[in-house]
């Protein structure tokens, strides 16, 4: 009987070969990653925005006091924005703070919007939100004096 002492495991060269394959793998699949993860923000901001004035309104409505909403910061809407209630109010404020790459802008200028009781708001207002990536398609929402929401896809900058 002759035994034969064969190695077991991997050669250096199938080694290599391996850890290439799997950095051509990920360098197909990181930039589909980025484009679905950016997608993913965009649409989540988008979202919150939408929700946050549907729940402000009704808000108004059924506790019959007015609901304001305004960024964060009294200035900039990309630093996120809060649904405001009255002092006295059992509810308390609503802060939203989206992803850092997404930008968000109100075409109007408002930094205040009032929800009335009534269902009113205060002003009409005209938000785009887009994010970092040049030419993409973000989301414009425009809001009726009635305070219903139009959503539209418009191309970013």
């Amino acid at each position: 009987m002759i035994h034969t002492n064969r190695q077991r495991g991997f050669s250096f060269i199938e080694l290599m070969l391996t850890v290439a394959i799997f950095a051509i793998i990920v360098s197909i699949g990181l930039p589909a990653f980025n484009d679905a993860t950016a997608n993913s923000n965009l649409r989540s901001a988008t979202m919150d925005m939408v929700t946050t004035i549907n729940t402000a309104r009704a808000q108004a409505v059924t506790l019959r006091q007015e609901i304001t909403l305004r960024p964060i910061d009294n200035a900039d809407w990309v630093n996120g924005w809060v649904l405001e209630y009255p002092a006295g109010s059992t509810e308390e404020d609503q802060q939203f703070v989206p992803d850092s790459r997404v930008q968000i802008t109100e075409a109007n200028g408002l930094t205040n919007i009032r929800f009335l009781t009534s269902g009113l708001v205060s002003d009409p207002m005209d938000f785009t939100i887009c994010d970092y990536r040049a030419g993409e398609t973000g989301r414009q929402l425009q809001v009726s004096k009635l305070a219903r929401v139009e959503r539209t896809e418009v191309a970013c900058p």
